[in-house]
């Protein structure tokens, strides 16, 4: 069974509409519920999300926000949506879709082959690569799921992109990912780097996604179930505003301390239960 996730951020409320509905019209027996979290949103995004999930009726829906509907940023509400009520199933899986990705003209089969997947690979979704950055090559091997797979300074992590992904979540709960260091760039590659150090497979699906992005330099199937960065790369806002300063996870390794206060912040959960 997936919990199937999404973070909607700011005023975009036609994007949200996408994503929303792409979920309804693609609904599948293999969705246990559908989290949506909200960063900053305006009435009109807030009111439709509120208006969706109290007549979706097809499985429980849970919305989450900042009491004050700030921005928190995209890892930190993800990781709560993750840990919060209700608790996810060990046995279960997440399906990630950032609010500029949608479902189109999903079959039942099609859910059905993604099913069989997570349940074979850890993670599934479309492979990107990445250069390591900064010192993260000297930060990675200190952390506690490093697992003695060499980290160089020109590591290059293969990662599903963060825009659409399913993961086993018994894998997830045990490294306690999302990491408290990822605000909102970095967690995929990071995954990725996950994955490798504990040996944890990645599907690459590039027969069911597409990614619009223009630094896009894949060519999977553009009819793809999945659409990714449906406004192209230069048209993405995100979903949680990117902080002026951010680094990647452990970028600047050993020059400046941790800090973690971005994730204390009070939580919102609206449940909405089949009626």
């Amino acid at each position: 069974m997936f919990s199937v996730c999404t973070v909607t951020y700011g005023d975009y409320p036609e994007l949200t509409k996408k994503c929303l509905d792409g979920i309804q019209s693609s609904f599948s027996s293999h969705i246990r519920d559908v989290r949506i979290g909200l960063n900053e949103v305006s009435s009109a995004t807030f009111d439709y999300v509120m208006d969706w999930a109290a007549t979706f009726g097809r499985c429980p829906v849970f919305v989450y926000q900042e009491t004050s509907n700030g921005n928190v940023g995209k890892y930190p509400l993800m990781r709560r949506m993750f840990q919060e009520f209700p608790e996810i199933k060990d046995e279960d899986c997440v399906m990630w879709l950032d609010d500029d990705t949608h479902l189109n003209q999903v079959q039942s089969s099609w859910w059905d082959e993604v099913h069989e997947l997570a349940y074979r690979h850890t993670v599934v979704g479309l492979i990107h690569y990445m250069q390591a950055r900064g010192n993260q090559w000297e930060g990675i091997p200190e952390q506690p799921w490093f697992g003695n797979h060499l980290v160089s300074k020109r590591q290059k992590f293969k990662f599903a992109t963060g825009a659409w992904w399913t993961a086993q979540y018994s894998f997830l709960k045990k490294w306690d990912y999302p990491f408290l260091e990822i605000y909102h760039n970095g967690g995929d590659s990071i995954l990725g780097e996950l994955c490798r150090q504990q040996n944890a497979s990645i599907y690459d699906y590039r027969k069911g996604a597409h990614c619009n992005a223009n630094c896009c330099r894949t060519t999977p199937n553009k009819e793809g179930v999945v659409q990714l960065n449906v406004g192209g790369r230069e048209g993405r806002r995100g979903i949680g505003k990117k902080l002026a300063d951010e680094v990647f996870p452990w970028h600047y390794h050993g020059e400046n301390p941790e800090d973690f206060s971005h994730h204390n912040f009070d939580l919102k959960v609206y449940e909405f239960n089949v009626t």
